[in-house]
């Protein structure tokens, strides 16, 4: 019981914490989204997946833009997931601007959550979870892409973590199953933050394994594949989809991976929305 007092009061930390760092968002629920294109593209997107899963589900990346071209939704992240999660609500006829506000802060409260659960299981520290939970839910990175839903879905990676250290000190196939499952969901709701943790992962795991599993290693072999065999079927028809769009409309180019990609002054900076440190620090972050 203590274990559950114990996250339903961070649960409810991080949600007045949320409420107040994007003050006056929740205000206007129903009413008011960021003021930028992204969030109603996102609705749209939503509400696309939420359409044509009853209806048309192996169509599901023809989307409705772009006529006569294929594979639209993949143009852009499609967020599947979310779509699925949320199709009851449109079902329901909640209105598009409440569930992405809902959506928007949701996620943002259950990233600090799933990082104090990750955190708390390492240290045994409950100040320390909760200030790693603080930093990932708040960071001025999160604020800087605040029009961006599928930036904000990133939960799961934190509890993809949570798996491999489980797995590591105890492996099997059904910790196997659960770490494929959540590296997917990650896939599925924001392709970006799945191929930062898929590189993460790739140096952090074998590295924990080196350090922590040498008497573990066929039970440790056996439960990764099984992740990556869940992760791979789960995501194959996604990528499929992604890789027909490729053909057609290119990818970026090594130009605009320099011009969008992250300096060293990035890792310093803010946005300029920031009230703290907007003004000292934005220009760290501007274009070269």
């Amino acid at each position: 019981m203590a274990h559950v007092r114990r996250h339903i009061t961070v649960l409810l930390l991080f949600a007045g914490l949320t409420a107040l760092i994007t003050y006056p968002q929740v205000t206007a629920l129903g009413t008011s989204v960021p003021f930028h294109p992204d969030p109603y593209f996102a609705m749209w997107r939503l509400g696309w997946v939420a359409h044509e899963l009853l209806g048309r589900p192996t169509q599901i990346f023809e989307a409705n833009i772009f006529y006569p071209a294929h594979d639209t939704l993949a143009y852009s992240d499609a967020m599947l997931l979310p779509g699925l999660l949320l199709a009851p609500f449109f079902r329901a006829g909640v209105h598009p601007v409440a569930i992405y506000n809902w959506s928007l802060l949701g996620s943002i409260v259950l990233s600090g959550l799933a990082t104090f659960a990750l955190v708390r299981r390492l240290t045994h520290e409950t100040p320390t979870a909760v200030a790693a939970g603080v930093i990932y839910a708040f960071a001025p990175y999160r604020f800087d892409h605040y029009m961006h839903l599928e930036l904000q879905i990133v939960f799961w990676a934190p509890l993809a973590l949570l798996l491999v250290h489980r797995i590591v000190e105890a492996p099997g196939v059904g910790a196997g199953l659960a770490l494929g499952a959540l590296v997917a969901a990650q896939g599925l709701s924001c392709l970006y933050v799945a191929i930062f943790l898929a590189m993460y992962c790739s140096v952090f795991v074998p590295a924990l394994w080196a350090i922590e599993a040498r008497r573990r290693t066929t039970r440790l072999a056996a439960a990764l594949a099984v992740a990556a065999a869940v992760t791979l079927l789960a995501l194959a028809p996604y990528a499929s989809a992604y890789t027909r769009a490729t053909a057609s409309v290119g990818t970026r180019t090594p130009q605009d991976v320099r011009h969008y990609g992250a300096s060293a002054g990035s890792y310093v900076a803010a946005p300029p929305m920031n009230r703290l440190w907007g003004s000292r620090l934005s220009s760290f972050g501007a274009d070269e």
